[in-house]
């Protein structure tokens, strides 16, 4: 009786990890905060944007089509239904999707402790896209155009073929990924059965098997062609339709290959290199052997599986497509080389399916309790974090202490933040840049101002009247605008809050009562070289008892990476690193679960 039931609770532990893995809280920093604005002006205007409408000043607006316009509308009006608790579900649900599609069209073609690992290993290329953004109806896409061109490839079936040009017309105003992995996914299956009845032709010449072949490429070619018109039916007509062609074949269009410098999704995976990328090693060799065991309709396999890799390993913002790939590609080869009926031959399969079903099981429980019982500090408590809606690495505060004081105008922040200022306080706050990049003129004058801000930030903070500058102290690419800021005599430090840091230019802001003297209260105080040493140590400090601090779920790095990592980067050995030093000391070797209360705390009273 339990042995009936053991696939059944397999499958459950495993949908359970990945809901969870999934199931987390909405991140407004990055693209969610301007894809939520785009998706309110759109409702409140009625109409898709052409120029943009979020510019810092009415003299740099530039053309704006919005490629993305259905999914920005949909996620805004699920907003307004249920707020940001309503986007964390559909978050997880979208990420869910591909991995549905899968289960249904791998079940009996695969054998269900295997069916079960590959589901697990996809979670790892899916979980990343934490953010709410149109680029997770992708994969949704993605999956079904490999189920509908998988079964065409098999059966010869057009009518569920013709499905792909109308699902087309919903995709590609969903987001740009439609125009990329549509017509990779078209491309890969029409070169395939080119290459094919080529093959054909020459080995057998023009008999009846050649000419299905060709029959079927033909209803290929045909049916990419009307998905390539299908992007005609989009709010910009023509415009729209040529939109994505100027994106990847004019190099300067809108800098689309630059992007890699700087946003962390664009840069290749290199963590593959370390014992993080065991899933993918694990994935890809199944994949390759799935191939190699089935010499039926291999070409398709292979070069689908090509395309998912070079995705991949080019920007590790291919991961969702590269998994999703490898298990369609598993699961059809797996159908034509009649892999279950082997499988249920092999004498020993018992022993391997109780093997990985056990492993597996295990993994999913613990990681599901991990999910469950993980903490951070916030609002004054450490809370789980599964239940909150919003990610607590937020500038919220920030914001409202700006418009608490009635600040107005442009705010210069970088592109990861330009977001979450739009969103919560446009047109009263306007960024300098965001997370669309679509004005090369700002975006040059920006990277400019963090690259010499010496040189540079006095010219655009005169040219736009900018006299606010909100960042992201753990970010990298800020640390010199900062060390200008915190040096230049004309900028002052006024609000703190975690990671993120507000200057203003003095006399620009009227600071509350006991407010004024904050940076000067800061610097005036010290603390020894020692207990900053200290405090540098337990930054990069790992806990021995790696096991203990898994199964109780410690806080997360976040709580770690608070005021007294900001104050001492700043340059500041003041009462806050003296608080924090001091709470460290008496943490007893566990500093993650102690010293966030007191970094926390420390914030402007």
């Amino acid at each position: 009786m339990i042995r009936k039931y053991l696939p059944f609770i397999l499958f459950v532990l495993v949908f359970c990890c990945l809901f969870f893995m999934f199931y987390k809280p909405v991140r407004i920093v990055e693209d969610a905060g301007w894809h939520l604005s785009t998706g309110r002006w759109i409702s409140e205007n009625k109409s898709v944007p052409r120029e943009d409408v979020f510019s810092a000043s009415e003299e740099s607006r530039v053309p704006w089509t919005v490629m993305h316009w259905l999914g920005s509308f949909i996620y805004y009006q699920l907003f307004q239904m249920g707020g940001f608790a309503l986007l964390k579900w559909v978050k997880a649900i979208l990420l869910m999707g591909p991995c549905l599609l899968f289960f249904f069209f791998g079940y009996r073609r695969i054998p269900g402790s295997v069916l079960a690992l590959i589901l697990y290993l996809m979670s790892f290329g899916l979980v990343g896209y934490d953010h709410v953004r149109p680029l997770l109806f992708n994969f949704v896409f993605i999956a079904a155009f490999l189920a509908v061109l998988f079964h065409f490839e098999r059966n010869g079936e057009r009518k569920v073929l013709f499905l792909l040009p109308a699902l087309s017309m919903l995709w590609s105003n969903l987001h740009l990924g439609g125009f990329v992995y549509g017509n990779t996914l078209f491309f890969a299956f029409f070169l395939a059965h080119a290459a094919t009845y080529a093959d054909l032709k020459i080995s057998h010449g023009p008999d009846s098997q050649a000419r299905a072949v060709l029959q079927k490429t033909k209803i290929l070619f045909i049916t990419w062609m009307l998905f390539l018109v299908s992007f005609l039916v989009n709010p910009y007509g023509l415009d729209g339709m040529v939109y994505p062609y100027k994106v990847f074949l004019l190099p300067r269009f809108m800098n689309f290959y630059q992007f890699g410098s700087f946003i962390v999704e664009m840069a290749p995976p290199v963590y593959l290199l370390s014992i993080w990328g065991w899933w993918f090693y694990l994935l890809f060799f199944l994949t390759i052997a799935s191939i190699a065991v089935c010499p039926r309709n291999r070409q398709s396999s292979m070069i689908v599986f090509a395309a998912g890799l070079m995705f991949y390993l080019y920007a590790r913002r291919g991961s969702g497509f590269f998994v999703i790939v490898c298990a369609f590609i598993i699961a059809k080869s797996a159908l034509e080389a009649g892999f279950v009926q082997k499988w249920s031959n092999f004498q020993q399969r018992r022993h391997v399916d109780a093997l990985i079903g056990c492993v597996l099981a295990a993994v999913c429980a613990v990681q599901i309790f991990n999910k469950v019982n993980e903490r951070v500090f916030f609002e004054g408590s450490f809370k789980r974090a599964i239940t909150l809606d919003i990610n607590p690495h937020d500038p919220s505060e920030a914001i409202d202490f700006l418009e608490a004081r009635g600040m107005e105008g442009v705010v210069l922040t970088t592109d990861v933040l330009g977001g979450s200022v739009m969103w919560k306080s446009y047109p009263r706050l306007r960024p300098f840049i965001d997370g669309r990049l679509i004005n090369q003129e700002l975006f040059s004058l920006y990277q400019q101002a963090l690259n010499d801000p010496v040189r540079n930030m006095p010219v655009l903070s005169r040219l736009f009247n900018c006299r606010v500058v909100l960042l992201d102290a753990s970010m990298r690419s800020s640390y010199r605008l900062l060390d200008y800021l915190n040096a230049s005599s004309e900028w002052e430090l006024v609000f703190l809050d975690g990671s993120f840091v507000v200057f203003t230019r003095k006399g620009s802001i009227v600071l509350n009562e006991g407010e004024a003297p904050f940076q000067d209260r800061l610097r005036a105080e010290t603390v020894s070289e020692e207990d900053i040493s200290y405090l540098k140590s337990l930054v990069f400090k790992k806990d021995r008892n790696s096991l203990a601090n898994y199964l109780e779920a410690a806080p997360s790095y976040i709580d770690l990476h608070e005021e007294g990592v900001v104050l001492l980067g700043l340059g500041y050995k003041g009462e806050g690193l003296a608080r924090i030093v001091r709470a460290a000391k008496s943490a007893d070797d566990r500093p993650a679960k102690k010293i966030a209360p007191a970094i926390l705390t420390f914030i402007m009273e």
